[in-house]
Order: C-alpha cells, then sequence, then structure tokens
C-alpha cells in the first residue's frame, strides 16, 4: 500500500503546485500591463526637479513622517526607474513576501521541530500562505499594482514577517554571535517598519508587547534586549509621530465624535475579520493547523510553551481578545473611523495572522487521542491537499485575476495611448486634449475588436480589478499633477 499512498501523495502536492502556480503567473503576468496613478507622479516630478533630499524634504514636512515610504519611493523614482519598469515593483513585493514567509516557515522547522518538515512541504506552505493574503485582500490593486500605496503599506507586512523570524532566532539559538546578529538586524527592521506608515508602527508596538508579556519570565537576558528594542521602537516612532508633515495630512482627513469614532471602527474591525472569514481558502488552510499542531507537540523543544497553553482556558481568550485590538486600536486612534481600502489590506493580513496562531493555539489544546482519531488515515492529508488546490482554483480572485489578464490589453492600450499624447504635447508645447478612460477603450474596442462577438467585447472592455483603481482624469488636483510631471502648460479633457 506504500507505493500507492506516495502516488497518491505525490500528485496531490503536483495538483496544488500547478493551481498556485497558475494563480501566480497571471499575477505576475499583469504587472506587465500596469501604469501608474497621481501619487507616483508625484514622486516622479519633485525628485526629476529637486534631488532624493530635496523630495524627502518636502514629502516629510508637508505630508506625513512615513520615511521608510519616502526614501523607497524617492530611490524608484530617481533615474525614472519607476516609470520606465512600472511592473518591477509588483514582482519585488511578491518575491520578497514570499521569502519572508518561507524564512518564517523554515525558523519554525529549525528552532521548533527539530527539522521534521521537508523542503518541499515548506515550500507549499509559503505559496499557499501568501495566495492565502493576496485573496483576502478587499484591494489587490493598492497592495500590489500601485506602487505609491504597495510601497507604504505591504513592506510594512513583509518586514513585520522578518521580526516574528528573528525573534525566534533570539529566543531559540543558543549561540551568542548569532543572537547579536539576529538583534541587531531586529533593530534595524523595528526603525524601517516604523517609518512604513502609522497603523503598521503601531501593530508592531502591541505585537511586541504582548510577546513582551509571553517572555517576561523566561530570561533576564531576553528581557535586556527587549529593553533595547523598546528604546529603539519609541525613538523611531518619535520620528513617524512629530513630523510637521502629519498636521497637514490630518487636517484633511474629517474629524468625527469620539464616539461615533468608536462605533465605525468597531464596524471597520467587523469588516477586516468578515473579509477573512469569506474566503473559503482561509478556512481550508486552516484545517491544515491540525496536523502541524499534533506534529510540533511531539517535537517541540521547549515545553513550557505547552504548559502555558494548557495551564489556563483563558490564556487562549486572552489571546483572541489581544488579536481584535490590534485590529481596532489602529483604526479608531489613527483615523477617527475613517480607514482607506489600501490600509485595510494590512489590517486584514494581519488579522490572518492572529486568526492562524488561534486556530493553532486551539489545536494544540486537543488531545493527542482526538487527533489520532481525525488523523488517522493518511489519505486525510492527500484529500485536504487537494482541497486547498481546489479551493484555490474555485476562489473569486482566482476568477478575478483571469478576468483581469483578459481585460490588461485594453486598459494597457488605453493608458499607453495617453501617455503618448501627454509626451507629444510636451515636446511639441501644444495643447494635451484627453478623454476620459471609457472613451478611449470605446473607442479602441471598435476599431480593434469591430468583428468580435459582443461576449468578447463586454470581457475585453471591463476595467481589470487587478490594475484600474481610478481615472486620474476624474479628479482636478490628479489632472494638475499629471501636468507637472510631462510638463504639459494646457490639458483639455474632452466630454463625450
Amino acid at each position: 500500500m506504500k507505493p500507492i499512498h506516495n502516488y497518491y501523495n505525490v500528485l496531490s502536492k503536483l495538483l496544488l503546485a500547478a493551481a498556485i502556480t497558475v494563480y501566480l503567473f497571471a499575477f505576475i503576468n499583469l504587472s506587465f500591463f500596469n501604469h501608474p496613478h497621481t501619487d507616483d507622479y508625484i514622486a516622479g516630478y519633485d525628485v526629476a526637479n529637486t534631488n532624493l533630499l530635496g523630495y524627502f524634504n518636502k514629502i516629510y514636512m508637508h505630508w506625513g513622517g512615513r520615511y521608510t515610504s519616502i526614501l523607497i519611493a524617492g530611490l524608484w523614482a530617481k533615474k525614472h526607474l519607476l516609470f520606465q519598469h512600472y511592473y518591477l515593483h509588483t514582482i519585488t513585493l511578491l518575491i520578497s513576501n514570499l521569502l519572508s514567509v518561507y524564512l518564517f516557515v523554515y525558523v519554525v522547522n529549525v528552532y521548533l521541530v527539530k527539522k521534521s518538515f521537508q523542503f518541499v512541504d515548506m515550500l507549499l506552505a509559503t505559496v499557499t500562505y501568501v495566495v492565502l493574503q493576496i485573496t483576502c485582500l478587499p484591494e489587490i490593486v493598492s497592495a500590489y499594482f500601485w506602487f505609491s500605496s504597495a510601497v507604504t503599506y505591504q513592506t510594512g507586512i513583509i518586514l513585520l514577517q522578518i521580526v516574528f523570524s528573528l525573534l525566534l532566532i533570539i529566543f531559540h539559538d543558543k549561540r551568542l554571535w548569532v543572537k547579536n546578529i539576529a538583534t541587531l538586524l531586529l533593530l534595524i527592521l523595528v526603525v524601517l517598519i516604523n517609518g512604513c506608515n502609522e497603523v503598521i508602527a503601531l501593530i508592531q508596538g502591541l505585537a511586541l508587547l504582548t510577546i513582551y508579556f509571553l517572555v517576561r519570565e523566561r530570561s533576564d537576558k531576553l528581557i535586556h534586549i527587549i529593553g533595547i528594542i523598546a528604546l529603539v521602537y519609541l525613538s523611531s516612532f518619535s520620528l513617524l509621530y512629530i513630523a510637521p508633515g502629519n498636521t497637514e495630512r490630518l487636517a484633511l482627513i474629517p474629524h468625527s465624535t469620539l464616539p461615533k469614532a468608536i462605533a465605525v471602527a468597531g464596524v471597520r474591525t467587523l469588516y477586516t475579520f468578515w473579509t477573512v472569514f469569506c474566503n473559503p481558502l482561509f478556512w481550508i488552510t486552516s484545517v491544515t493547523l491540525l496536523p502541524i499542531a499534533y506534529h510540533i507537540k511531539d517535537t517541540l523543544h521547549d515545553r513550557r510553551w505547552l504548559q502555558w497553553i494548557h495551564g489556563r482556558r483563558a490564556h487562549v481568550f486572552l489571546y483572541a481578545i489581544i488579536s481584535i485590538f490590534l485590529i481596532y486600536l489602529p483604526i479608531v486612534y489613527f483615523s477617527n473611523g475613517s480607514f482607506p481600502q489600501r490600509a485595510s489590506n494590512v489590517m486584514v493580513q494581519i488579522a490572518v495572522i492572529n486568526c492562524f496562531g488561534f486556530i493553532f493555539l486551539i489545536s494544540l489544546r486537543v488531545s493527542n487521542e482526538v487527533m489520532k482519531i481525525l488523523l488517522i488515515r493518511r489519505r486525510f492529508f492527500n484529500l485536504l491537499t487537494v482541497a486547498i488546490a481546489v479551493t484555490v482554483i474555485s476562489n473569486y480572485n482566482f476568477g478575478e485575476a483571469f478576468k483581469s489578464v483578459v481585460a490588461a490589453p485594453l486598459y494597457h492600450k488605453t493608458f499607453l495611448l495617453r501617455e503618448q499624447i501627454l509626451v507629444k504635447a510636451a515636446k511639441s508645447n501644444s495643447i494635451a486634449t484627453l478623454h476620459n478612460y471609457n472613451v478611449v477603450t470605446d473607442s479602441i474596442l471598435n476599431a480593434d475588436y469591430n468583428g468580435e462577438r459582443q461576449l468578447i467585447k463586454d470581457l475585453l472592455v471591463q476595467k481589470p480589478s487587478y490594475l484600474f483603481l481610478y481615472d486620474d482624469l476624474s479628479n482636478t488636483q490628479s489632472v494638475g499633477i499629471i501636468k507637472r510631471y510631462y510638463g504639459v502648460d494646457s490639458l483639455v479633457i474632452k466630454q463625450p
């Protein structure tokens, strides 16, 4: 029977690998049809007409203290790298996220479960988790495809995942030089994360505070390390918080009464978890935590974690309460209850981490006898792997990705034509005449796809949800920014 089991095991993993590969291929392919939006042009114009330092000073003094995001945007905009290779940031963020998740899985494998998991299993776990992250996002376009939003919000998530890996190394590695290097890298990342955005900075602080309460009785040396981390965190957070630009930006955000802000933030918190719970892939992948927890209970080096979990049921509920407040507090504190979807992307990814942690703790409390009944058959793992693959393929965002792939060429032609008109007008010092997005797409559709059936036309003309954020020409401020970037004196938008 063993060869048959091995056959089903390999086949199920190949099916999952194929489903994820197809999705990620579509995801990467879409990046080559992508085009810049308003804030990207601000970085391009300011860096080109001043320098990197001038751009940094302008944004920090007049818009916000997100020093890491400002620096990244300035570096990418330098010498027009951002605009000549606009696809590159999406691919870079995706690969960086995969590597950060794999690092965490690898560290868990090395330090907690005695290298019990094979490379293929760790790789599949990594890509499955990243696909889960992406498909839970309420606004994928601002998480990965719109540069200014992506580097502001997604960078912090990636760095925070690396922080969790470094903390495990510091807590479990016995070599002093490894601890020292990991601590130094951790301090650098704490500073960088605080400079990404206010939301992830506060989440990082709350997460580090939670970890402190978990390990405060373990070792005096660890307490000293945490003390240093706290000092660095507070110092770098002050750079973010006291930036003069924060006052100007917050003045543009509508304010509400405290009771209303608390209520609205509560609704947004429910929305965040609902976004995760509505994804079938989340529930299927959560089931995988059962065998992982069962395996970890037998191989865990440090048994004190299990003693803490089994000690009192209140510990698990305490984790659940902390997880909810990790989502709620940033929303109510920084936005008075008003939260853009691009910031919700961060909260949803944190919610996924929190929910996985909670389900994992529950799984650890399940008795070994019950686990053996649930996992008695090896085919359970094969069926679970197949179920994950099917859920990936049938996921709503899987379908949206391929709908976007179909519509992407027309989207690309529309924005490419607009950019060509602007460049030509700038060179000839003439008036740039543009039409809105819908008018241009209809024109291209009638010219290039006139003979196609209406069904095909409807698929081609739809706005690709992975790429389309909004039409820059619909906003007067955006139009002014585009004029400055391209050097156009006059821009006329013809109405249909």
